[in-house]
């Protein structure tokens, strides 16, 4: 699933420019994959699948690659929630 998370960051332009050895390049996002805690401010009373799919949701506004039929935002639907046995 992160595979194309990943990919769609890294052809994002972010607008802005650095310059290696007097040449300049066009800087794209990279994905920070950082902690993200779950179940916190707006998104207290969610489980984590439930919040997981709704940040998605949130992110394809803004990113119409994540969606479609075989798209991320299909893909977090799919997984088996983990129970604790």
């Amino acid at each position: 699933m992160l595979y194309p998370i990943a990919d769609l960051l890294t052809r994002t332009p972010t607008g802005r420019q650095h310059t290696v050895h007097g040449q300049k390049w066009d800087e794209y996002a990279g994905p920070s994959f950082e902690y993200h805690p779950f179940g916190t401010g707006h998104y207290a009373t969610m489980n984590r699948e439930t919040e997981l799919a709704a940040l998605c949701t949130r992110a394809a506004r803004h990113f119409p690659e994540l969606g479609g039929d075989d798209g991320v935002q299909r893909r977090i639907s799919l997984p088996t929630p983990v129970v604790p046995t």
